[in-house]
C-alpha cells in the first residue's frame, strides 16, 4: 500500500484524484504502469476537451454575434449524446457509486463533443 503523500511525490493531485475516480470505491487504487498510462490518457483527453470546446465558444460567440443560432441535425444528435451522458452518469452514481461508469460515459460525451467540433471546422474550413 502506498501512502498518500508519496503518491503525491509521483503524481499531481488532479492525476490521483482521476486514480481515485477510475477505480471502484471499495477497492484499493492501483499505482501500477497501466493505471498510470489510463488515467495520463484521460487526464489529456479532458484537458484537450475544455480547451477546444473554450476555443468553439469563443469562435461561436464572435461569429454569431447579435443573431439567433438555429440548432441543424448535428446539433441535434450533439444535445442527445449529452442527454444520454446526463443518465448514464446518474445511473453510474446510484449504482454503488461507480464512478468508473461515470467517467466512461463522460468520455462518451467527450468523444461526441469532439466528432461534433470537427465536423464544425471541416464545415467552415469548405
Amino acid at each position: 500500500m502506498v501512502p498518500c503523500r508519496e503518491a503525491l511525490q509521483q503524481f499531481s493531485a488532479r492525476q490521483l484524484r482521476l486514480m481515485f475516480l477510475m477505480a471502484p470505491w471499495n477497492k484499493t487504487v492501483s499505482y501500477g504502469e497501466t493505471m498510470r498510462a489510463e488515467m495520463r490518457a484521460k487526464e489529456q483527453a479532458i484537458k484537450n476537451f475544455f480547451q477546444n470546446v473554450a476555443v468553439a465558444l469563443r469562435e461561436g460567440e464572435a461569429q454569431q454575434a447579435g443573431t439567433a443560432a438555429k440548432w441543424g441535425e448535428d446539433e441535434l444528435v450533439l444535445s442527445a449524446a449529452v442527454q444520454e451522458a446526463q443518465v448514464k452518469v446518474h445511473e453510474a452514481l446510484t449504482d454503488n457509486i461507480n464512478t468508473a461508469g461515470a467517467l466512461d460515459a463522460l468520455s462518451g460525451l467527450i468523444k461526441a463533443t469532439n466528432l461534433y467540433l470537427a465536423g464544425k471546422q471541416q464545415a467552415a474550413a469548405a
